[in-house]
């Protein structure tokens, strides 16, 4: 590469690192995430082939955790594609990531978890089973705190369960099955 190391000062060699690693992986094959990048056509602008010029573009790195970061991830390294940003937000712009819309918002599973307060593997799930966006993400039933009244009784279905004697289990998947109360809690269903 056309930048010496030796020229760069010391407090410039973490963005150093992260220049170098860029243009790693996108043009030597032998670069374990080359598959990635360089194989998949990400290339690095002219204009960044020497440090000098990336620097005064993106400017120092801001902390050791801050890493580039392509806005567009199927596009190329450029000024204008390119930020310093956190892992978090780096693990949320990736083609690995399961994407949802609703009301005009698209965001992933994550993201959609943290606003939403349930968990990811929920939400992948919900959608696995074939749910819409907007069932998947307004869907709040925790079965575990879910009180069920019925006879002048509220229990909670572990409760329910151990009262009737019906395994916790099957009255769960009763009550997600969308059957009445009255019929779920039956012994025999």
């Amino acid at each position: 590469f056309v930048t010496a190391p030796n020229r760069i000062p010391l407090k410039h060699r973490p963005t150093y690192l992260s220049w170098l690693q860029m243009r790693c992986r996108c043009f030597k094959k032998k670069n374990s995430r080359y598959k990635y990048y360089g194989a998949r056509g990400i290339r690095v602008c002219d204009r960044w082939k020497t440090f000098d010029l990336f620097f005064a573009d993106m400017g120092p790195r801001p902390t050791p955790k801050h890493s580039v970061e392509r806005k567009n991830n199927d596009g190329d390294y450029t000024p204008k594609n390119c930020k310093w940003a956190l892992q978090k937000e780096q693990t949320n712009n990736t083609r690995a990531n399961l994407v949802l819309t609703f009301n005009g918002k698209t965001q992933t599973a994550t993201q959609w978890a943290e606003e939403l307060g349930i968990k990811p593997h929920t939400i992948i799930a919900r959608v696995r089973k074939g749910w819409s966006a907007a069932r998947v993400l307004t869907t709040t039933v925790s079965y575990r705190a879910f009180r069920i009244t019925s006879g002048g009784y509220t229990l909670t279905m572990k409760e329910w369960a151990a009262k009737l004697g019906i395994n916790y289990s099957t009255l769960r998947t009763r009550i997600r099955e969308g059957w009445s109360v009255e019929r779920a809690l039956t012994r025999w269903g």
